[in-house]
């Protein structure tokens, strides 16, 4: 067990206002705590910023070392300690708590708003939630619409472009929209899948085959933990690609370009929402949020390595530019 606290923050706060007992906090995070430095800060410091200290406050940390199959047993664990509040992936892993412990407040952490519908009409949802429920989405509308503006203007002759997606994963819902939106900037958008452990090359060449000029991805946690090696196949095919995930830590410059949402304070807003059903209210009558930040990288690097210019009013747009 890891157990943290915050120390000499908000202590004042605290001692104004004394608890009748600490709270308790669980949280399940993606990789650890060194990997996942940026979300851990804006969590704790946001608590912090709200009061809470190592007299009001615990939280327990499980990390699942890049292992993303071990969400459920993390999860599950946690709310059998008996933590107040769980901070947790959406899907398995809290279809795994809801099963033993259906009233407990969960703080979810999605790649879509579909991840939080209920059962309606005798049909399962990505993950079943309800009035014990909240937490953050990553996805946003809007973000698509950006990407294939960005790609269109780096790459202004692209009329075919490559979708690198995962079947099954929460990001399927949402392929129609995509695709409309791609109609939109007249690309002929090909769906490509990532299966296994040889998704990298196998997408990529197909994307090829069919004529694809860049790529658009749609990381899910299986994609992002092999980021890595979709970066050394992209370079090696000299296929762009616009990455919906930071293309850090990739210190070896293979990756191009990418248009994400900045987590932190998504995360911040994550504890904002712990703190609120930590006061009383209910999960269910707290609203979803949707990041509202995003970054835009490039890479000139790789753009030099695949004898791509990128127009000088797209570098003038990125908030990274690695030379």
């Amino acid at each position: 067990m890891i157990l943290t606290v915050f120390l000499g923050l908000g202590a004042g706060s605290a001692a104004a206002q004394p608890r009748a007992r600490v709270a308790h906090v669980g949280f399940v995070g993606p990789h650890s705590a060194g990997l996942d430095g940026v979300i851990l800060r804006g969590f704790q410091e946001r608590l912090a910023e709200l009061g809470w200290n190592e007299h009001s406050l615990s939280v327990t940390y499980r990390w699942a070392d890049g292992k993303f199959d071990r969400f459920p047993a993390l999860a599950a664990d946690l709310a059998s300690a008996g933590v107040d509040v769980l901070v947790v992936p959406c899907g398995e892993a809290i279809q795994a708590v809801r099963s033993a412990h259906p009233t407990l407040p969960i703080v979810g952490r999605c790649m879509s708003r579909r991840e939080f519908h209920a059962k309606r009409d005798g049909v399962d949802g990505v993950g079943e939630v309800g009035e014990h429920t909240t937490g953050v989405t990553y996805f946003s509308p809007g973000a698509t619409e950006r990407r294939l503006q960005l790609l269109k203007a780096a790459i202004p002759r692209l009329t075919r472009l490559g979708l690198l997606y995962r079947p099954g994963s929460d990001w399927t819902p949402h392929l129609p929209a995509i695709e409309a939106v791609a109609r939109k900037h007249r690309l002929t958008l090909y769906r490509t899948e990532w299966v296994d452990l040889l998704g990298p090359g196998v997408a990529l060449t197909e994307a090829i085959h069919h004529g694809a000029q860049a790529m658009l991805t749609l990381g899910d946690g299986v994609i992002h933990a092999g980021r890595h090696q979709l970066f050394a196949v992209a370079a090696e095919r000299k296929l762009p690609i616009m990455y919906d995930f930071p293309m850090f830590p990739a210190a070896d410059g293979v990756g191009l370009m990418a248009y994400y949402a900045d987590v932190a304070p998504l995360f911040r807003r994550v504890a904002e929402q712990v703190d609120a059903i930590l006061k009383g209210t209910k999960p269910g009558d707290i609203p979803i949020a949707e990041p509202q930040q995003f970054r835009f990288m490039v890479n000139l690097k790789a753009a030099r390595a695949m004898k791509l210019t990128l127009p000088a009013a797209v570098v003038r747009q990125a908030d990274s530019v690695l030379k």
